[in-house]
């Protein structure tokens, strides 16, 4: 056959696993093994058992699989429908097993002669389905005499993605339930069903829904599978064209992922003596983004978008509108995919660029906050970390802290991210990024930007009547613990503090002590309960102890009996009421609070490092006013 030829054929279980004469193959960049019990895995149990107790329907249809043949090779690259694939594979293993009991189970009487034959056929069937064995030997294997340990496979799995890249290898070659999960991963400091990886848990369930039907459910469901459920499959080729036809036609599956899209042309692009090289720097890519993405910073997805706003930066390609991640790379700068080595350098670097330094604590405290209001800094961000590396430390915390003050607003704005006050504004200052214009220039755009646009006392009203969640209770202990010259360490640990509630929100005697805290009804106090004047941040631990007590008992803790209390605290807020010295925390009380919080943080959004350029202006621009008509000279 000739590259760029398609052959698409409608196939059923048995014909689409006999069609090979190598291996499937999951290639270098599949994304791992993620169909679980709970979605995919039971859905396609329910379908396919339904199916088989329905002996009028002619077949049941399970989607779609496309698959790269290059020409002259056994084995057959599943671009699309890995997962499907992988999951039947684990389906028949677990059907073939139950089999096989059942055969050394079942009398040789003449009433079960027949049911015995079919079964006998279908054994042979999954056998051929799942290994590579001789005519002349099946017999061998049907009857152990040939153990499955002995038999080559017909699957593979190269993801740089999969950690466990044998683990299906290991349940095709063992023989019993016992046996294969005695031999399978366990995965350290797991426990339970969770020690083990998707693939064992989902043949285990196999196993135990198979366990659970009689014989001749058994010999149906075999039946019914093998010769009357049917994959569409397309096979192509040539790797790229098969990718290209993925994009055209997804299948019911889950969907690759950018980076799997990314990954696939950057391979190809490749000649067979530099494709190792490409596959290391990959997954070396992969394995610090999961490590990024498990500690909740960025995603490889993330990276990728940055990636582009980066390049719309550079390119000065100033429209809001925006194509996807995917379409930008493929269709609009295929060039960038050609140059693998620099794509995923720069890739690398934008994603190095996100790892915590213990040296620049300050900005490391902004960058957490931001991480609280609105995750859309990261495009802005991420192109700033890339293309002013070599700005200090202080003026890498005034763009931060800039980010920070807009993105408040934004949170505290009734006009959405898309306006021309956020999304637009940001737009035109990674422009300024892109043409390298100064950053301290670029901070007093913010700042300007800011006066220009907002009310002062219209976002301190907003504050005084906002729900505080968990980013503006932060943010104000944040801002009191600078006032205090308290450490803002707390906002560097993974575990995140409680919010308390100073007057309590549920418990014990809450009527009583919501009247002495001067509310005339439940509704009363519903109005004040969540503002910012009545939560503060504090550890867990405490919080726990302290529970729902009066507030003299929480700030005195062990005095009247409890463990601890509000003078133990780290937090400035906490720290604050105990030096108040009172006993009860009142409307009043809540309502000072929450103005003080609330001027604390318009003060922050309005404050300015850097003065206005118009102030004091250069002999340039003397100049250039001078020429324009603006400025006459004196006598």
């Amino acid at each position: 056959m000739k590259s760029k030829e398609i052959d698409s054929k409608l196939k059923t279980i048995k014909d689409f696993f006999a069609q090979v004469e190598g291996k499937f193959v999951v290639p270098e960049y599949q994304r791992a093994y993620n169909w679980d019990i709970n979605g995919q895995v039971d859905r396609l149990w329910q379908d396919l058992f339904d199916f088989s107790a329905e002996a009028e329907k002619e077949n049941y249809f399970l989607g779609s699989v496309i698959i790269n043949a290059t020409v002259g090779k056994e084995d057959l690259t599943l671009i699309d429908g890995q997962q499907r694939t992988t999951t039947l594979i684990i389906l028949l293993k677990a059907l073939l097993i139950r089999i096989t009991d059942l055969l050394n189970k079942i009398s040789d009487d003449e009433d079960s002669r027949n049911l015995k034959r079919q079964l006998e056929d279908s054994k042979k069937d999954l056998i051929k389905s799942l290994y590579h064995v001789d005519d002349e030997n099946i017999y061998d294997v049907e009857d152990g005499k040939i153990g499955f340990n002995e038999l080559g496979v017909k699957y593979s799995n190269i993801s740089i993605n999969e950690t466990y890249h044998d683990e299906l290898d290991k349940i095709l070659h063992g023989t019993t339930l016992h046996d294969i999960e005695n031999d399978v991963a366990n995965i350290k400091y797991k426990r339970g069903d969770n020690r083990h990886t998707k693939f064992f848990n989902n043949f285990k369930f196999f196993i135990t829904k198979f366990d659970e039907l009689q014989e001749s459910q058994v010999n149906a469901f075999a039946k019914a599978v093998l010769n009357k459920a049917q994959l569409i499959t397309i096979t192509s080729f040539d790797t790229e064209e098969a990718i290209e036809i993925f994009n055209s036609l997804n299948s019911t599956g889950l969907p690759l992922a950018d980076a799997d899209i990314f990954s696939a042309k950057l391979y190809s692009y490749y000649d067979e003596d530099s494709r190792e090289g490409f596959v290391e720097q990959w997954k070396q890519l992969m394995d610090l983004t999961d490590s990024l993405a498990r500690q909740k910073i960025v995603t490889i997805d993330d990276v990728l978008n940055q990636y582009m706003y980066l390049k719309r930066a550079e390119l000065q390609e100033v429209s809001t509108t925006l194509p996807g991640v995917r379409k930008y790379f493929t269709d609009i700068h295929p060039e960038l995919l050609k140059d693998g080595d620099s794509f995923v350098s720069k890739l690398r670097s934008i994603a190095d660029n996100w790892l915590i330094s213990e040296k620049d604590k300050d900005n490391q405290y902004i960058v957490k906050l931001l991480f609280k209001f609105n995750s859309n800094f990261k495009l802005f961000y991420a192109p700033y970390l890339y293309l002013k590396q070599d700005d200090n430390n202080i003026t890498k915390l005034n763009y931060s802290l800039s980010l920070l003050k807009l993105f408040v607003l934004l949170y505290l704005s009734e006009t959405g991210y898309s306006s021309k006050n956020f999304k637009v504004f940001l737009f035109a200052e990674n422009m300024h990024l892109g043409k390298n214009v100064d950053t301290d220039e670029i901070i007093r755009d913010f700042e300007k930007h800011i006066a220009k646009n907002f009310n002062p006392e219209l976002i301190k009203s907003v504050l005084k009547n906002s729900f505080a969640d968990s980013a503006l209770v932060t943010l104000s202990e944040y801002l009191l613990a600078k006032e205090k010259r308290i450490s803002q360490d707390f906002l560097l640990f993974d575990k995140e503090p409680d919010i308390e509630h100073i007057l309590p929100a549920s418990g014990k005697d809450l009527s009583t002590i919501r009247t002495q805290a001067g509310f005339t009804d439940e509704k009363d106090f519903e109005e004040y309960k969540d503002s910012l004047g009545n939560k503060i941040l504090l550890e867990s631990n405490l919080n726990r102890k302290i529970g729902n007590a009066m507030l003299n008992e929480k700030i005195h803790g062990s005095n009247t009996g409890l463990a601890d209390g509000y003078k133990n605290s780290k937090y400035a807020s906490a720290r604050s009421i105990v030096q108040s010295d009172k006993d009860v925390w009142t409307k009043s009380d809540i309502e000072n609070a929450t103005v003080k919080a609330a001027n604390r943080i318009v003060d922050f959004i309005f404050s300015r490092v850097t003065k206005d350029d118009d102030s004091e202006p250069s002999p340039e621009k003397l100049m250039e006013m001078y020429k324009a008509g603006k400025l006459k000279l004196e006598n």
